[in-house]
């Protein structure tokens, strides 16, 4: 159970949320005094998403010959630094670079069967952290 912002160890809270749960119930029809103690749950970092297996093999086929050790200027997987002026453009910008090809990037990539879906799904994936 959560408490607001409080001074010292007391807090008020509202069961209201869980009515119908026979614990609480039976915790507001007693006569008991409980301590609740505070639990802190630190949050988690998102776990990095992964590739599908097809669009993996899509990486492998196109983007991975400069983008794994930054050929030609490229920006190297999962080193967010070198993407983030690239994604300050914003990712539809991102998408037209790569189908009409920027510097030494063919256009599309070199990924001929790739749709717009796969290429910012290829961009998320290379511009985020390491999975």
């Amino acid at each position: 159970m959560l408490c607001g912002t409080t001074v010292g160890p007391r807090c008020t809270i509202d069961l209201r949320a869980f009515e119908g749960n026979e614990l609480i119930e039976a915790f507001v029809a007693s006569d008991i005094t409980y301590y609740i103690l505070p639990v802190f749950v630190a949050e988690e970092e998102p776990e990095p998403v992964g590739l599908s297996p097809e669009l993996q093999a899509k990486y492998d086929s196109s983007c991975d010959r400069c983008h794994t050790n930054g050929a030609f200027g490229a920006p190297v997987i999962h080193d967010e630094a070198a993407w983030a002026p690239r994604l300050a453009r914003g990712l539809d910008s991102l998408l037209n670079s790569v189908k009409s090809g920027r510097g030494a990037m063919p256009a599309g990539g070199d990924c001929g069967n790739c749709s717009d879906d796969d290429y910012r799904a290829l961009i998320n994936y290379m511009s985020g952290p390491a999975p």
